[in-house]
């Protein structure tokens, strides 16, 4: 997205934590409450523009924040999910 000229924003959040392996992700991310991410995603969204295209990728009802954030916005354009999911 960056080498095509657009802006891209992320949104950390684990506050720059990482875990060791997947089994510790996990547990970070059963860690978050949605209102903690909420209130990460409400952060990141306060310091950007209005006219935005949102693109994400779900790891479950945490992604509705986020989705929901996006949808409200004024000057927002369409959300769009990635969903991810194994192999079948």
């Amino acid at each position: 997205m960056r080498a095509a000229g657009h802006a891209v924003h992320t949104l950390d959040l684990f506050a720059g934590k990482l875990p060791k392996d997947l089994e510790a992700g996990i547990r970070m991310a059963n860690k978050l409450s949605e209102d903690k991410i909420q209130e990460r995603v409400d952060k990141l969204f306060s310091k950007l523009p209005e006219e935005l295209v949102y693109i994400g990728t779900s790891w479950g009802a945490a992604a509705g924040p986020a989705v929901r954030a996006a949808a409200s916005r004024r000057g927002s354009r369409h959300p769009a999910r990635i969903l991810c999911g194994p192999r079948r």
